[in-house]
């Protein structure tokens, strides 16, 4: 993504917080270095006697409260200590261990559940089986299935339809391979 460093003024989504910063020079450098920068954690992160970084080089990061005397919950705390020590989370992992769907993660962009089930009748959706095409209101389990479980077709649906949005939810034809 660096060719967007020559457009003017150019962004760059912070990976944490879902805010955009200012993809500047020193957001360049800071790339530079590894995979991934979060600013919100670098201005947490930055000088000063209540920072992390001076914290972790004090003789107080041994005590047991050292999370709450920081003001920090335990995920915001080891995504902070790694980040300092330069080695890139496994973000998927991590960032999805409480998180079960697309709208539980509040996706920047994807529709909320509730604006799936006013906006998009998912029932029309086409479906292909071998050979035919059938609306997913012809499966089955589809009345009985509700679009915030995961693990039915109709909650797989509603995911993919929050993601990419009404108007290509009536021209496209689901295909699970």
């Amino acid at each position: 993504m660096r060719y967007k460093a020559s457009f003017r003024p150019s962004y760059v989504l912070d990976p944490r917080t879902n805010l955009w910063d200012s993809l500047d020079s020193d957001m360049l450098e800071r790339l530079s270095t590894r995979k991934w920068v979060s600013m919100d954690l670098e201005r947490a992160l930055g000088p000063g006697p209540s920072s992390l970084s001076t914290f972790l080089q004090s003789d107080r990061a041994t005590g047991s409260d050292f999370q709450q005397e920081l003001g920090m919950g335990h995920f915001d705390f080891i995504s902070a200590f790694e980040y300092i020590r330069g080695s890139d989370l496994d973000r998927d992992v991590e960032c999805t261990k409480d998180i079960a769907t697309v709208f539980q993660a509040c996706a920047p962009g994807a529709l909320s559940l509730e604006q799936v089930e006013q906006d998009i009748d998912l029932g029309q959706w086409k479906l292909r089986i071998g050979d035919m095409i059938v609306c997913l209101e012809d499966l089955v389990s589809w009345n009985e299935s509700v679009m915030s479980d995961a693990q039915t077709i109709k909650g797989v649906a509603a995911e993919l339809a929050a993601c990419i949005g009404p108007d290509l939810v009536n021209e496209t034809i689901l295909e699970f391979g």
